[in-house]
């Protein structure tokens, strides 16, 4: 929505760099943890079972009461004129008469002088002025005066007198329209008492109003289709007052919901309890006929809080955006364009009796219908995702073929067959671009590159394997450039996978376990929860918890791989430091103790001591830089001491940090290469070795004052590659220059010794 703040990490972009997570507090805001949430949470099956007894035995009594009802055997309908017609009848005999018009009803004790067209009707309630639903239920009483008298006759316009039995139908003779609507009206009151009876969210109570309303309306058509001509006044007028009251409760409960969102409490909690006393007025008021012209202002009614809810919808979006307000303001949208279409078509149809019978016998069934599956498909949204995008597709193709119907008929063009190639054409554009809206705007998420997401995850995984204190972070900002969430908090709860909760609004994700001795079955104990994703403009689905999941398991088993296979590798160290030490060494100890000569002698012992050095340091997991500094020193004086050449030793470091195997190894033979080029090329009598770690940048200064001449005229071998390389294995750079009168001097940099490295080979793309 235009003036939404955004998301805290941006658009859904894979855009972290490793540096922004290496050091230092996470760049992505994760909130202390807060209350546990539940995953999916289900209603009680007893009272859902109780409640579908109860309406199995109410409508069963209702047939048994509908069954004495009597009941005229056929169907009736309207002519342009306004004239009472024999639509239908399973008869035979009346069957021959059907399409005539109906002069008079005569009973045992009176009889109905032209009948009005008003009596093909079931309710009073779209009949759009107080005359027409006066005379619709003075007729309705008379001639259900007359069917409770005794037998009914009927003189159609050529003269015909038809006789008609007024006997009750019987419990089998009802029509399968009322045991279906039956059936439809138990299933939505069992879901709304569903919606009712689970603790989260509190839109389900929104959820629970509107689908009860429903219920009713359905029921009351049920009824309607059972009791058929003709009816009694007291159900009438009982049914009247029902209707109205459903429908202003329908627009008021999404009122409700649309509220629940608002950062401002107190005005969400005005604006709603002035909804339903106004909602609860007006029904008050239509229940006792004290407003006149009643249809209008029901229409207006229903209206006015449609639209009331879409201002709210938009300021609550505006101010605090939120999945659910979203997905409210675009259901919430057409149900509130279409009802003026239905109270237009209504007011320009009323001298088209044909048209208008069927438009109030369609419209206003479609619309209720409609725009209930749309609401009642919402917390499916996240759960299955394929299922509820094919229901809201085929109530808005619904929706939006009424739309263009009521269009056709209110601008009374009268042709019957283009009306309706137009309306199909109209329909199947419709799905198309609802189909697209649904794909690419409800269940919106940023497609991305394959190229893309494999190169963040490799650099998740290798942050995640070298610096573990800062895995948190990594997978937090990882799952915000996939997901781009509002806010993420943090949750001291065990999970095996990741879930869905609050009906899509926030999703669950653990955190990869990296301990290698636990089971891939154990949960994690501490996991991230993500509220609102794609900035709160769409839910997260049960497809988003499956990705999850997939990424938090390649990165656990990468981490798991690559200490796996450092775990390898220092066995194998130490068994080649065990292998040198027993076989090796004892050979050279041989060797100096049947020297020939003092020098082959001293020669043997200071290589026994360089094998000491390596075994010691191949068999050690870490060095800390104190010890290491400690035997560099000796190392360095006792080589330089060999050949009476001088050593300068300057070491500092702001923390002892621990080396590993790899960065000792290489920063050994870094210094021995360096060393052993003075002595043998440079033949020097002073080298002046300087290191300093701050901050973990580590700066390594090599100078001596033999001879030397321009780097650029070097010819390197395979001495200067080895120090180049192991330099570029540690992250760092390497430069030589030649110090006139001065000698050499090697300067190296690494940017980051970092203590947690496991030797992950950082030099691939």
């Amino acid at each position: 929505m235009r003036g939404a703040p955004p998301s805290q990490f941006g658009q859904s972009s894979l855009d972290f760099t490793e540096s922004s997570l290496n050091l230092g507090p996470s760049p992505v805001k994760v909130e202390p943890p807060g209350p546990a949430l539940p995953g999916w949470p289900r209603p009680p099956l007893v009272p859902l079972l109780i409640l579908l007894l109860l309406s199995g035995l109410l409508w069963f009594s209702a047939a048994q009461w509908l069954g004495k009802m009597p009941r005229l055997p056929l169907q009736l309908a309207s002519s342009a004129q306004h004239e009472l017609l024999l639509k239908s009848s399973h008869l035979p005999e009346l069957q021959a008469h059907q399409g005539k018009a109906i002069l008079a009803i005569r009973g045992e004790r009176e009889q109905l002088l032209a009948p009005s067209g008003l009596l093909a009707e079931h309710s009073a309630r779209w009949l759009p002025e107080d005359a027409q639903r006066s005379l619709f239920l003075a007729q309705q009483q008379q001639l259900r005066r007359m069917a409770e008298a005794g037998a009914l006759s009927l003189q159609l316009s050529d003269g015909t007198v038809l006789a008609l039995p007024a006997s009750p139908p019987g419990l089998l003779s009802l029509p399968s329209g009322f045991w279906l609507r039956a059936l439809v009206a138990s299933a939505l009151a069992v879901a709304a008492l569903a919606w009712l009876l689970v603790p989260v969210p509190q839109a389900r109570r929104a959820l629970a109003m509107l689908t009860a309303c429903q219920a009713v309306l359905v029921a009351l058509d049920a009824l309607d289709a059972g009791l058929g001509t003709p009816m009694p006044l007291a159900f009438l007028s009982l049914e009247l007052n029902l209707r109205s009251t459903a429908e202003l409760a329908m627009v008021g409960s999404i009122v409700q919901a649309s509220c629940l969102h608002m950062t401002a409490r107190q005005l969400a909690r005005r604006i709603n309890i002035l909804c339903w006393l106004t909602l609860s007025l007006l029904a008050l008021l239509l229940s006792i006929d004290a407003l006149p012209q009643a249809w209008y202002w029901t229409q207006a009614g229903v209206q006015l809080a449609g639209t009331a809810a879409l201002l709210v919808q938009y300021g609550s979006q505006r101010l605090q955006p939120h999945p659910w307000t979203t997905l409210f303001t675009r259901f919430t949208l057409p149900a509130v364009l279409i009802w003026p279409l239905i109270t237009w078509a209504v007011i320009s149809t009323d001298a088209w009796p044909e048209e208008a019978h069927a438009l109030r016998e369609v419209a206003p069934q479609i619309w209720s219908a409609g725009m209930t599956v749309l609401f009642l498909a919402l917390p499916f949204m996240a759960r299955s995702q394929r299922v509820a995008r094919e229901v809201i597709l085929w109530s808005a193709l619904a929706l939006g073929s009424l739309a263009v119907a009521l269009i056709w008929t209110a601008v009374r063009i009268r042709m019957p067959l283009p009306v309706l190639g137009l309306c199909v054409l109209a329909a199947i554009a419709l799905g198309v671009v609802a189909r697209w809206w649904l794909i690419h705007r409800v269940f919106e998420r940023r497609p991305l590159r394959a190229a893309q997401l494999f190169d963040e995850l490799y650099r998740t995984i290798r942050l995640v394997d070298t610096q573990p204190q800062q895995a948190q972070a990594a997978v937090t900002a990882l799952l915000g450039s996939m997901f781009a969430p509002l806010k993420v908090e943090t949750l001291e709860r065990e999970l095996r996978r990741s879930l869905i909760v609050r009906d899509g609004t926030g999703m669950i994700v653990p955190l990869p376990s990296l301990n290698r001795g636990e089971s891939p079955r154990a949960g994690s104990r501490t996991s991230l929860i993500l509220h609102g994703s794609q900035s709160g403009r769409r839910l997260f689905t049960l497809e988003d918890a499956r990705l999850a999941d997939l990424i938090i398991e390649q990165i656990r088993r990468a981490v798991l791989f690559d200490k796996a296979v450092e775990q390898g590798r220092s066995e194998e160290r130490l068994r080649l430091a065990q292998d040198l030490h027993d076989d090796i060494g004892a050979r050279l100890l041989t060797l100096m103790y049947k020297a020939s000569t003092p020098e082959m002698e001293e020669y043997i012992r200071h290589t026994l001591k360089d094998l000491k050095t390596l075994t010691r340091g191949l068999a050690a997991s870490n060095h800390s830089l104190s010890f290491a500094c400690a035997e560099w020193k000796s190392d360095m004086a006792q080589r330089l001491a060999a050949v009476d050449c001088e050593l300068q030793w300057f070491a500092g470091w702001d923390q002892d940090l621990e080396l590993t195997v790899v960065q000792w190894s290489a920063l050994t033979r870094i210094l021995r290469e360096l060393v052993s080029n003075a002595i043998a090329h440079a033949q020097a009598s002073v080298v002046r070795i300087e290191l300093n770690l701050e901050q973990g940048q580590l700066a390594l200064r090599v100078q001596d004052n033999g001879l030397g001449q321009a780097p650029e005229l070097w010819t390197h071998g395979l001495g200067l590659g080895g120090i180049r390389k192991r330099v570029k294995q540690l992250g760092g750079s390497v430069r030589w220059q030649a110090q006139p009168g001065a000698g050499i001097l090697c300067d190296i940099h690494i940017q980051k010794l970092n203590p947690e490295r496991r030797g992950l080979d950082v030099t691939r793309p």
